[in-house]
C-alpha cells in the first residue's frame, strides 16, 4: 500500500485491524528514510473494534523528505512486540506555500 502526500498536508489515515479487539495493546507508529524518523499520532477511535486512527500535523509534514518513506505500527501487549506490514508513504515537494 502506497499513501501520496504533498510536504505541509495534513496526514490522517484511519486504521482497522481486523484481527479483532486491540483493547489493552499499546499501538504506536512513525515514518522513516534514511536517518529521518518521526513518529506519527496513533489515536484511539474503539480499541474494542479495533479502529484508531494515524496522524501527522501540517508542520510535522513540511519537514518531511520528499520521496518514498517507510511505515509500520508496533502492537505492543505484556511485552511482546509485534510490527505490521511496511507500506509506503510518497511525499512530493510542495510548489504553493
Amino acid at each position: 500500500m502506497t499513501i501520496e502526500i504533498t510536504q505541509g498536508d495534513t496526514l490522517v489515515i484511519a486504521g482497522l485491524d481486523d484481527s479483532g479487539t486491540l483493547a489493552g495493546i499499546t499501538v504506536t507508529s512513525a515514518v522513516a528514510l534514511g536517518a529521518f524518523y518521526q513518529a506519527l499520532l496513533v489515536t484511539e477511535i474503539d480499541m474494542s473494534l479495533g479502529q484508531y486512527e494515524i496522524s501527522a500535523t501540517p508542520a510535522q509534514t513540511a519537514n518531511w523528505p520528499t520521496g518514498l518513506l517507510q511505515s509500520d505500527l508496533k502492537y505492543v501487549s505484556n511485552g511482546v512486540e509485534v510490527h505490521s506490514d511496511t507500506y509506503e508513504i510518497k511525499v512530493k515537494e510542495r510548489v504553493t506555500k
